[in-house]
Order: C-alpha cells, then sequence, then structure tokens
C-alpha cells in the first residue's frame, strides 16, 4: 500500500526577503540622500558665509586733505627748492567697522624727513555733523623740480606732496584714500601776508589726489601746487640791460680812424670778455641745466655779433696790410727806375 507523504505547501521566502531588502535599500537610499543634502546645505552655509566673510572687506574711511600756507620764504631754482610753513588739515567720518581709526600723512618730497611741530595730531569732533578732525603744522624745505627755459619770463610750480600713512587693523596694513577737501573745508588757502617772496609773483594753488602706487586702484597721495611768475624787471635791469649797453658800446671802435684798427679790436675784444664775465655770473644763478634759457640766448646773440665783428676787423686789418705793403713794393719799383 503506497502511501503519500502529505506536501505542505512551501511560503516564498526568496521574494518576500527579496522585497524586505528592496525596502531597507530604498530607506538606507533615502537616509543617505538626506544626510548628503544635509551635509551640502551645511556646505553651502559654510561656503557663504566664508564668502561673506571674504566679501566683508576692511572699509576704512576716505579722508579729505586741506593744506593751508602760512608763509612761503624762499624759491631757489639753482637748487630746485623752496621753503615754507604749512598745517595739514585731514577731516574724516567716524566708521563703525574700525575702531580707533586716525589718518597720518608724510611728506613725500621734504628734501629731509619732515616731523610735525609738537601739539599736532589731536583728534577732534565737530557736533555740527558728528566727523572727526586732526591737524599737523610742518616748517620743512621741499624739492621741486623747475623749467628755466624762458628765464627770466618763467612760471614755475610750488609742488608739496603727500603720502598717506598705512593703518594697521587685523594683523594687516591697509592703504588709505585720500580725497580732495569738498565737505568739511572750502579748500586750500595761503593766508595773508604768507607770501615772503620779493622776486615771485602768487598767481594760482590747487591740489588733486593721486596714487603712488600704479599696482593698486587707491588715491594715496595727494599733491598741492602753487603757481608763481617770476618778477622780471630787476632780472632784465641787473644782466639784460648792462649787456645790450656793452653790445652797443661796441659801436664806439667804428669812430676811430680806419688806420687804427689795433685799437678797434682792442675794444671789441674788451667787449667779448665783458661778456663772458656777465655769462659766468649769470650761470652761478641758473640750476645747472642741459639747455639755454632766454637771458643766455641773448647774450649768446650778442656775443655771436661781436665775435663776427671782431673777425671782420681782423680780416680788414690784414688785407689794409698787404695792400701797403704792395703799394710800398710799387714806390720802391717806381724809385728804381
Amino acid at each position: 500500500m503506497q502511501t503519500y507523504n502529505k506536501v505542505v505547501p512551501r511560503t516564498n521566502t526568496i521574494g518576500s526577503e527579496f522585497l524586505c531588502d528592496v525596502k531597507q535599500d530604498r530607506k538606507s537610499i533615502n537616509e543617505t540622500s538626506m544626510n548628503e543634502n544635509e551635509n551640502s546645505t551645511k556646505e553651502n552655509e559654510n561656503t557663504s558665509v566664508v564668502s561673506e566673510k571674504k566679501k566683508e572687506k576692511v572699509k576704512l574711511p576716505e579722508v579729505e586733505v586741506a593744506v593751508k600756507f602760512n608763509s612761503i620764504t624762499k624759491v631757489d631754482t639753482a637748487e630746485h627748492d623752496w621753503s615754507a610753513d604749512f598745517t595739514i588739515m585731514l577731516d574724516w567720518m567716524p566708521s563703525e567697522n574700525v575702531e580707533d581709526f586716525v589718518p597720518k600723512v608724510d611728506i613725500n618730497n621734504a628734501t629731509e624727513k619732515a616731523e610735525p611741530e609738537a601739539g599736532g595730531g589731536k583728534v577732534r569732533k565737530r557736533k555740527d555733523d558728528n566727523h572727526l578732525l586732526t591737524t599737523f603744522k610742518y616748517r620743512t624745505k621741499l624739492v621741486s623740480r623747475f623749467d628755466m627755459r624762458e628765464y627770466p619770463f618763467d612760471v614755475q610750480y610750488l609742488t608739496l606732496t603727500l603720502k598717506s600713512a598705512r593703518f594697521h587693523f587685523k594683523g594687516k596694513n591697509h592703504m588709505v584714500t585720500l580725497k580732495n577737501p569738498t565737505n568739511y573745508r572750502k579748500g586750500h588757502t595761503i593766508i595773508k601776508n604768507a607770501d615772503l617772496l620779493p622776486e615771485w609773483e602768487l598767481i594760482k594753488l590747487w591740489g588733486a589726489p593721486i596714487k603712488l602706487d600704479e599696482t593698486k586702484d587707491v588715491y594715496n597721495g595727494y599733491e598741492v601746487q602753487i603757481c608763481v611768475r617770476r618778477e622780471y624787471i630787476s632780472t632784465l635791469f641787473n644782466f639784460g640791460f648792462p649787456i645790450f649797453c656793452i653790445g652797443m658800446n661796441s659801436f664806439a671802435a667804428y669812430g676811430m680812424l680806419p688806420d687804427e684798427l689795433g685799437s678797434r679790436m682792442e675794444t671789441n675784444l674788451t667787449m667779448l670778455l665783458t661778456i663772458v664775465a656777465f655769462t659766468g655770473s649769470l650761470r652761478d644763478e641758473l640750476p645747472k641745466v642741459p639747455y639755454f634759457t632766454v637771458l643766455e640766448k641773448f647774450n649768446l646773440a650778442i656775443f655771436f655779433i661781436l665775435l663776427v665783428r671782431y673777425f671782420a676787423l681782423f680780416i680788414i686789418l690784414t688785407h689794409s696790410l698787404n695792400q701797403a705793403t704792395r703799394v710800398d713794393t710799387r714806390i720802391g719799383n717806381v724809385a728804381c727806375c
């Protein structure tokens, strides 16, 4: 008698296990994607904070510069310098980001290191608009290149160049921007009786910010110029008029007899040497420049005229002597005959 074992129906455990694995994988994928999103958002937040910090540069206040000249005492064209007593006034608005900001400037074209006088550099606050200000007073000699081509009818520019000192903040040195005095001052001024120059006339005063470092787009310098014109009347009477008189007196040689050509040449040579002496004294008054001034050209023109006249007299003298010897020989020949 055959017996049949009862077949117990098996459940599909593989499919259920697969479904469970798929669900777990989906769940883990969702969790990892959520974690990645959170991490990416955190990274974005961090990068945004870093970029904001990078964008958040230190912005220093812009400083307005005004200069008041108390006296201008000397202009030395031979040494290319001039002396002055002046006060530098700095104005700026306080900054919330940068505390204890106090600007300072240096004299960039002083012959020696210029130090401000005692009592300067104190910061004060205006009550009407709450802006800050400070002043520095200097008495120094400044270098300025002069153009002497039009001497004694020349116009010169007395230059004062300022450079802003770097401000140390958060471990770095920052450049300070200088600008024109438009908000707090009426501009640059020259006080009454400041002109102590007997030979020069003050014409105009102006200033403008400049770039002392061309690699950076910051106007960290400021330049003030005073236009002066020479009073040429005294120079003409001291140098030009005597040389003109010497040139006119040289015509006195033609008042001598034609036979006295030697005396004529002596007179002309004396005038030449006198002009050479005047030219030497004029050179002491002028800087050593590789060109001729107007007065020097006038001196050279008179010198050239006298030199040509000297050679002309020499030729006339030689020709007259030759004529005299020929006449003597003819007379001798006639006498022999």
